[in-house]
């Protein structure tokens, strides 16, 4: 997929819209979102776009990504716009521009098709509804041998923070802006799914195969957050006592370089109007001219002083 992806991106042509860009200094978003479940991989979401990609286990534990559930995965998710950033389990940074049309599969095929991402992506099913799966790693991706795979709550940390977009570089999350105090994130206790009993999830055929046979990185990345807490069995099912020092899980990521959290290296990638993605570009300053709306409508607005 991502050959055919990086294909289409070359030879696509974005809309350009005729905006005078008049601009000075970097862009932020005060209203990002940021979720560390590894230690070398992170999630963000910014503007009023609403979708958790949160870690869930099984019994390895072997972990994979998985989003809240949609009715269906080739509607519009409905689900606002802004931004989703994915950081893999290897370092690399993608960060893909949503807006209300976009659908669940879009966003497989766009994390899918982001040339430096090593990771896959799928949709799968439940109870509930469709989920996009992300799978970082041979130990997750082993777990959808089965046809049917049940999941336990994984912990991941969550925090509010402002999104700094420099003009010629990449993200960074300044940690004054953490809801907590920077060393201490909080773990997320909503965000604690598990598979009711005989519903797990399921693939359909081409999907699972395509899954199966990525060529995905052996890590254990996860480790330093799984050892935070372990989920235990209840009478409302599996869910994580809570716990109060996260800060060993913390110093074990890649992505703090000092007062800040991020990536100097990240890829953009748009949709044009035909819903294909294309690569845009790797700071706000080349992407700018490509996209379908203006910034402030995916909540990226000047910076305040």
């Amino acid at each position: 997929m991502k050959t055919a992806f990086v294909v289409a991106s070359l030879l696509g042509t974005p809309i350009v819209p005729d905006v005078e860009r008049t601009r000075e200094g970097p862009m932020v978003d005060d209203a990002a979102m940021v979720r560390a479940f590894h230690a070398h991989a992170l999630v963000a979401t910014g503007g009023d776009f609403a979708l958790d990609l949160v870690p869930v286990q099984t019994q390895g534990p072997a972990a994979f990504l998985m989003s809240d559930a949609f009715p269906s995965a080739d509607a519009p998710m409905d689900a606002g716009e802004g931004w989703l950033l994915f950081r893999d389990g290897v370092g690399n940074t993608a960060i893909l521009m949503v807006d209300a049309e976009t659908t669940l599969r879009d966003l497989e095929v766009g994390l899918d098709g982001a040339a430096n991402l090593e990771a896959e992506f799928a949709i799968a099913f439940d109870g509930g509804g469709a989920h996009l799966v992300g799978v970082l790693d041979d130990a997750g991706q082993e777990v959808f041998r089965q046809e049917y795979v049940e999941y336990r709550p994984a912990p991941s940390l969550v925090t509010d923070a402002m999104a700094v977009f420099p003009a010629q570089r990449g993200v960074a999350f300044p940690e004054r802006t953490f809801s907590e105090d920077g060393e201490h994130w909080p773990i997320d206790p909503a965000a604690q799914w598990s598979s009711a009993p005989h519903d797990g999830l399921w693939m359909l055929e081409a999907d699972r195969n395509e899954l199966l046979n990525a060529a995905l990185p052996s890590s254990e990345g996860w480790e330093p957050f799984v050892r935070l807490v372990r989920p235990e069995y209840g009478p409302d099912g599996w869910v994580l006592p809570p716990v109060r020092d996260t800060s060993s899980a913390l110093a074990s990521m890649t992505a703090d370089f000092g007062r800040a959290w991020g990536d100097q290296d990240v890829e953009w990638y748009s949709q044009d109007s035909s819903h294909q993605w294309f690569y845009a570009g790797e700071t706000l300053d080349n992407i700018e001219d490509t996209l379908k709306r203006k910034l402030e409508d995916y909540g990226i607005t000047p910076r305040v002083r």
